[in-house]
């Protein structure tokens, strides 16, 4: 199988040339590494062909979906593994694709796990899916995103066929092509850990609260394609999705995106057919188990809110 490596970067002098040399030293050659400089404003272009990459400068800058979808375009394998400028792989990670594939060969989507470090610690992500098994991933994603772009490839025809990354939206147009693919075609993990994604202060992947919305709003983007079947099929991973970030924003205090939530929460439906899922909604609010103390400090917007689809009033909220 022939696999070239897309990395698409802005101004990442700093990091391009040790992400270039883990392509290029991968166990399993790559037939390219393709870097689509997106009109940086520093040696970006000229330090990864120094480092053996092809280059594609964009006269204009056109944003992160944008630029990987001109690599897509211009890729010369049937195979695309996608790399960020800021990260890099371990020797082995192209290989361990490759395995994947070998065993399921009908997958269009392949990853493997990839150990995030931050400036506070260091931890594994791993979706909990087995490893070289042909997996029908969509109820799960569309739950939540279970794939790193730094750890995934792609057919890259199947991906060019659904329209590639979605440049409607800023960060989060990976998991549209993701969520579209895994409709169509199986997706397989592969064994171990290949990636080391890097965040620092300040990065736009560090925006949590940006892109939990836009978020959300590729799943709508993407259920408004689905069939009627399909569709109704989506409400309950959507509701578990909602429940977990709920959970998430509660957890760590962030009111807004609670706000955010509470308010997204009328655009799940809910039919005749589904009052379990609205009494599970509820039974995500209990979990919250808001202290009476801190209730009466929350906006009064987001007492409402909870007040609402509890269907309780304040006191009964602790």
């Amino acid at each position: 199988r022939h696999w070239s490596v897309l990395i698409p970067a802005f101004n990442a002098a700093d990091s391009i040339a040790a992400a270039v040399a883990s392509a290029r030293g991968q166990a399993l050659v790559p037939d390219e590494v393709l870097v689509v400089d997106d009109h940086s404003e520093d040696d970006t272009a000229a330090i990864a062909e120094a480092a053996g990459a092809r280059v594609i400068r964009l006269p204009t800058n056109v944003g992160a979906a944008a630029a990987r979808n001109a690599g897509l375009e211009a890729a010369r394998s049937p195979w695309v593994a996608f790399l960020d400028a800021d990260d890099h792989w371990l020797p082995g990670h192209l290989a361990a694709l490759e395995t994947a594939l070998v065993a399921v060969p009908s997958a269009r989507v392949v990853l493997d796990g990839l150990r995030k470090v931050t400036p506070e610690r260091e931890f594994i992500i791993r979706p909990e899916v087995p490893a070289h098994a042909p997996l029908t991933l969509f109820p799960a994603l569309i739950r939540r995103n279970l794939i790193p772009t730094s750890a995934a490839a792609v057919d890259r025809r199947a991906a060019l066929e659904v329209g590639g990354m979605d440049a409607r939206f800023r960060i989060c147009h990976d998991y549209a092509l993701w969520l579209r693919m895994a409709h169509r075609w199986p997706i397989v993990r592969a064994e171990g850990i290949g990636v080391i994604y890097t965040i620092r202060e300040g990065q736009l992947t560090e925006d949590r609260g940006r892109t939990l919305r836009e978020s959300w709003d590729v799943r709508f983007a993407i259920r408004e394609e689905l069939t009627a079947e399909d569709a109704a099929a989506a409400t309950a991973p959507l509701e578990r999705g909602w429940a977990l970030d709920l959970r998430r924003s509660w957890t760590r205090r962030r009111l807004d995106e609670m706000d955010y939530l509470l308010a997204l929460a009328e655009r799940i439906p809910v039919s005749a057919f589904e009052e379990g899922l609205w009494r599970r909604r509820r039974h995500a609010l209990r979990w919250l188990r808001i202290p009476l103390a801190l209730w009466d400090s929350l906006p009064l917007t987001l007492r409402n809110r909870v007040a609402k689809l509890r269907g309780a009033g304040a006191s009964d909220i602790a």
